[in-house]
């Protein structure tokens, strides 16, 4: 008695990974240059270029990198000719950072049915936050000493300077007319006021 078995071995290694703004197969995901506190978004597109189905599995290697970054999808499976979109968010919500071809984020290839890994790599990636800073002078405040009630008024020169990489919203009003003044912003001036822009820090 004859029995026919037919058997392929096959190799996985046809996987193309496109980075936003990225000519294909470029596997680094630059943010540029971000206020703290803002939230900013690319998608990376992995694709399957052979002949059967694959697996792949997305991990940040440590903690510090899982508080920066948030990766969506973090598993799945593509079929021949297909290509799934992975979302990579970045943020920092209270502190400066600099990150530079960072390689904590890792890809594994695998083999659906076994499970086996056949492919490791790094999504390299870069971003910096800052925060918005301002000088203000006099810096210990305006004295204007001793006035008399009937004499000239008395003129003084507030200087506020933007040391920083961003433009931000100032307000000058004495505290009881706060909201008032608040009030009478644009919406775009109100927007960058209330939300999403912190407070910028002061340089003695």
């Amino acid at each position: 008695e004859e029995i026919s078995i037919n058997a392929e071995a096959y190799k996985i290694t046809a996987v193309s990974l496109t980075a936003e703004g990225e000519e294909e197969g470029g596997n680094e995901v630059d943010f540029g240059l971000l206020r703290v506190g803002d939230f900013a978004a690319q998608v990376v597109k992995m694709k399957n270029l052979g002949k059967y189905k694959i697996a792949y599995d997305v991990e940040l290697k440590r903690p510090r990198a899982a508080q920066l970054l948030q990766i969506e999808p973090t598993t799945g499976e593509i079929e021949p000719d297909s290509e799934v979109e992975i979302k990579v968010t970045f943020c920092t919500r209270d502190e400066e950072v600099a990150l530079k071809h960072n390689k904590d984020v890792r890809i594994r290839i695998s083999e659906p049915l076994t499970g086996e890994v056949v492919e490791e790599f790094p999504l390299l990636v870069s971003g910096e936050t800052r925060f918005n800073l301002l000088r203000c002078q006099p810096a210990k405040g305006l004295a204007f000493g001793a006035v008399r009630f009937d004499s000239d008024a008395k003129e003084k020169t507030v200087e506020i300077r933007n040391d920083g990489k961003f433009e931000f919203v100032y307000v000058v009003c004495p505290d009881e007319a706060e909201h008032n003044e608040i009030d009478a912003l644009d919406d775009g001036s109100f927007a960058a006021f209330a939300y999403g822009t912190p407070a910028a820090r002061r340089q003695e």
